[in-house]
């Protein structure tokens, strides 16, 4: 038996069509405009109360409840989120604000470093001047004085060496300041090594002959590799100016072989040898760990080490009492 959706039913239960009742889902927002949406939905609770009595009113309050409970909770929901979203809005604008004001000291710092290595490089620069007249005066003055005078020779050439190692440790700071200081880190560009090891041998020609001492350059004139050419020049010097301090007489030979991808600069000496414990210094990796360095052997295997570490390049030494031989390892590119 079917009766009309809308009409009385009648004493016993009968299944009820209602082809307009089309709603099987509901939702706890606004209803939609649309009429027959409206009507259908609205009708439902009518509908439950006129097919089942007083147990569709309790159907029809349980559903109201649980919508309510639904709604409630969507709510509290919404409430969260949205408290939740403040929060998140207020601790961007303070990461916002930390940002800025770290830019801000950054570039403080920046600022105040660049005028503390302007100030250094001029130090430097300005101090060097003297001392390199010091320095060229000491050499005239032991050369012109000769073994007759007494102890004056020995007095003049440790006064010429100890000019000359103040100049060399002057002109390493600066050298390494000026680097830094310009940002030139790393620069790529193609390297003729013989040339740049006779470049730096020339500086130590009068030094070498006052200590009877031959400085031998046998690199290949074809060997060219691409690397940063002013911390290489640093490097070859400082380790040059060790193999001569060490060396009181004999001679100091450099070679360069490749192997393996890598170009190994060896500067060799016939001197009397470095102390272990430098060596211990020297082949180890530079980091926190490593143990300090002997203050007494200056700065120039420090300057080297961290020169190297920045070039991507690696120092080895081995020394016993025929000499000590500098391995510098550097890629071949």
């Amino acid at each position: 038996m079917h009766t009309p959706c809308g009409a009385p039913a009648a004493a016993s239960r009968h299944y009820i069509e209602c082809p307009a009742f089309t709603v099987t889902a509901f939702s706890v927002g606004p209803l939609p405009h649309q009429p027959g949406v409206q009507v259908a939905v609205l009708g439902f609770p009518l509908l439950l109360i006129l097919t089942y009595g007083q147990w569709g009113i309790v159907l029809v309050a349980m559903l109201l409840l649980v919508l309510g409970l639904v709604r409630l909770d969507l709510l509290n929901k919404r409430r969260k989120d949205r408290q939740e979203l403040r929060k998140m809005q207020v601790e961007y604008e303070a990461m916002q604000h930390s940002v800025i004001r770290l830019g801000q000291l950054e570039t403080l710092l920046r600022q105040q470093m660049r005028v503390q290595e302007r100030l250094i490089t001029a130090i430097l620069h300005d101090i060097k001047s003297p001392l390199y007249y010091l320095l060229i005066s000491a050499r005239a003055l032991s050369s012109r004085i000769t073994s007759t005078a007494g102890g004056l020779q020995a007095d003049a050439a440790a006064f010429y060496d100890a000019t000359y190692r103040m100049y060399q440790l002057l002109d390493n700071l600066l050298q390494y300041v000026k680097l830094h200081a310009q940002n030139k880190h790393n620069v790529q560009e193609p390297i003729a090594l013989r040339a740049l090891v006779a470049e730096k041998a020339s500086i130590f020609t009068n030094m070498a002959a006052a200590k009877n001492i031959d400085i031998e350059n046998d690199i290949d004139d074809s060997l060219t590799l691409r690397n940063d050419r002013t911390m290489l020049a640093i490097i070859l010097h400082n380790l040059m100016d060790n193999a001569i301090k060490f060396t009181e007489s004999g001679t100091v030979r450099i070679t360069a072989t490749v192997k393996d991808g890598q170009v190994c600069l060896e500067i060799a000496d016939s001197g009397v040898g470095m102390h272990a414990g430098w060596m211990d210094w020297v082949n180890q990796p530079l980091s926190v760990d490593t143990p300090p360095y002997p203050a007494e052997n200056g700065l120039g295997l420090i300057i080297v080490k961290e020169l190297l570490a920045e070039i991507h390049g690696r120092l080895k030494m081995s020394s016993n009492e025929n000499g000590t031989v500098a391995e510098v390892i550097v890629a071949y590119k």
